[in-house]
């Protein structure tokens, strides 16, 4: 199990098949208590860092509970139950807001 103490927010580029930067958008790093090693995870990310911010201030336990258990395949079925669409209904609530899960 990783032990992990810190959710960050950070600005994530966009690039072009050439490598020219195009635009940004914020990401989360998950900091390593133990070693200070981060992990950069592709979800949850948006273009609003508002609604990125609420999203992990809701969610921060969560999300530390879900990538220190080595559970990253989909946040949206780790919080709610896969056996009905609850979870495509939380992924699409906040899309809606600009925030990507998966």
């Amino acid at each position: 199990m990783i032990t992990i103490v810190e959710v960050r927010v950070i600005k994530k580029w966009r690039f072009s098949s050439e490598g020219e930067p195009l635009s940004y958008f914020y990401g989360i790093e998950l900091v390593n208590r133990e070693t200070g090693d981060s992990f950069k995870p592709t979800y949850p990310f948006s273009d609003n860092l508002v609604s990125l911010q609420e999203f992990i201030e809701l969610y921060r336990k969560d999300l530390l509970d879900f990538y220190s258990k080595g559970w990253n395949y989909s946040f949206a079925t780790y919080i709610e139950k896969p056996e009905d669409d609850s979870h495509d209904r939380f992924r699409d609530s906040w899309f809606k807001r600009g925030v990507v899960i998966y």
